[in-house]
Parts: C-alpha cells; sequence; structure tokens
C-alpha cells in the first residue's frame, strides 16, 4: 500500500538577498533527477519511484517543499533519509562534477524560460502573480554564474534545519 509524503517548512521570501541561493540549495537537494534525494532515496535505497524538493515562493512569503509517494512501511526512512540529505549539504555539498551539473540544470531552467514567446510571456506574468522582484531573471543568472560549494554551505546551514520540517502523511 502507498502513502504521500508531504515535508514542508516556512522559508525567506523572494525579496530576501539569500532566496536566489536558497532556490539553487533546494535544486541540488531535490529539484532535479541528479539530486540528492533522488540519488539517495531512489537510485540507492530503492525507498521510492520520485522525491522532489522545490522553494515556492508567493507574494506572502515562501516555503519549501519535499515529497514522495512509497510503500508505507517506508515512510520513516524516507522522512530520515531526507533530513540526513539536508544535513549533507552543510558538511558534503556538491563540488565537482555534481556542482556542474546543478549549475547545467539551473542554467536550463533558465533558458527555458526564455526560449520561446509564450515562455517569456509565462514568467512575465507568473512574476506578476508571486510578486518577483525586479531583475530577478538577471539576478538568478548572476548568482548561478558565481555559484560555489561554499554558498551551498553558507545557505543550507543557515535556512535548511531539518528539525523545521513539517511532515504529513496520506495512507
Amino acid at each position: 500500500m502507498q502513502a504521500a509524503v508531504s515535508m514542508m517548512m516556512p522559508a525567506i521570501g523572494r525579496d530576501h538577498p539569500d532566496y536566489i541561493g536558497l532556490r539553487l540549495a533546494v535544486m541540488a537537494l531535490g529539484g532535479y533527477f541528479g539530486s540528492r534525494l533522488m540519488r539517495n532515496i531512489r537510485e540507492e535505497k530503492g525507498l521510492t519511484y520520485g522525491i522532489s524538493a522545490a522553494l515556492l515562493g508567493s507574494r506572502e512569503g515562501a516555503y519549501m517543499e519535499i515529497g514522495a509517494q512509497c510503500d508505507r512501511s517506508y515512510v520513516e526512512q524516507v522522512i530520515e533519509e531526507t533530513a540526513k540529505e539536508m544535513s549533507g549539504l552543510c558538511t558534503d555539498p556538491p563540488r565537482g562534477e555534481e556542482l556542474e551539473r546543478l549549475k547545467l540544470h539551473a542554467w536550463t531552467a533558465l533558458a527555458s524560460a526564455a526560449d520561446s514567446a509564450f515562455g517569456t510571456l509565462d514568467h512575465y506574468i507568473t512574476g506578476l502573480m508571486v510578486g518577483m522582484p525586479e531583475n530577478y531573471f538577471e539576478d538568478q543568472m548572476r548568482c548561478v554564474t558565481s555559484l560555489t560549494s561554499e554558498r551551498i554551505v553558507e545557505i543550507a546551514g543557515r535556512y535548511l534545519d531539518p528539525e523545521q520540517l513539517r511532515v504529513a502523511t496520506a495512507f
């Protein structure tokens, strides 16, 4: 029998200078197929078909969400491994090829926002709806370009505290 696991925590808003850095740290955690959560929880341990993390910003603030579906018997292990991976970003951040893959994924996501008139319009409308700061797109490009392992350690240590996770499970 399957269970859905949702883990969330409040986060800094889009207007905070660390928001984009936090978005990239969350991306390293679970924002793409090669992320830490996918490698550990899906590929190495086989606990779920997929797990993802995202930083979601709105006019009212932001929150991080991590979601997965797994066998009921794996729920506690998925939660524990997620907390370990969050902490691991502070002690063993992405380096070398892993950091380059993360940056490439971030660049690809940015490029997709500008690859067509519809993509550009969608990015503009989303910006209006969620209150993106002026020059947000350019700020993201600067942040991706300058992203280092040390920056991920700093951001993760400041904002990704597993003790702050609020967990809901549906069976």
